[in-house]
């Protein structure tokens, strides 16, 4: 009974759902494209470790990131500063804000040292609310 009332409106919604999913796959070929475009050997490079299995480049770069994270940036401040508080939870590196642009510069430098360029690096306030447990209000 219900697929009879309401069938019309499925079509419609299957209609649009597909239609949503072509847009997608033409701005992820788009994207392709330009990425192909502009580092053409990194794309084959990408092609070729995709081809037996296609979760082989994300975990590949995965591992790379952290790497680089772990061992070479925060080997480093430990080494320059034993004292600094850091700690990291999955790609991101927790510090004290007094210390944000020395760990800003150590990643560009490490990043820029190993791979050649410098990323484009972010920092974000982390507010007790953020974390998921209760908390007292400093008085």
């Amino acid at each position: 009974m219900f697929t009879i009332l309401f069938s019309e409106n499925e079509k419609e919604l299957v209609r649009k759902e597909t239609m949503k999913a072509k847009m997608i796959r033409k701005q992820r070929e788009a994207a392709k494209e330009l990425f192909r475009c502009c580092f053409p050997t990194v794309m084959r490079l990408f092609e070729y470790i995709k081809q037996e299995d296609h979760r082989l480049l994300s975990c590949l770069l995965q591992a790379i990131e952290a790497h680089v994270l772990l061992t070479k940036v925060c080997g480093r401040v430990k080494r320059e500063r034993k004292a600094m508080p850091l700690f990291t939870v999955h790609d991101s590196i927790s510090i004290t804000e007094s210390n944000r642009s020395y760990l800003e510069g150590v990643v560009k430098e490490e990043c820029l040292r190993l791979t050649g360029y410098a990323p484009k690096v972010e920092g974000n306030l982390l507010h007790p609310s953020k974390l998921g447990f209760p908390h007292k209000e400093a008085a």
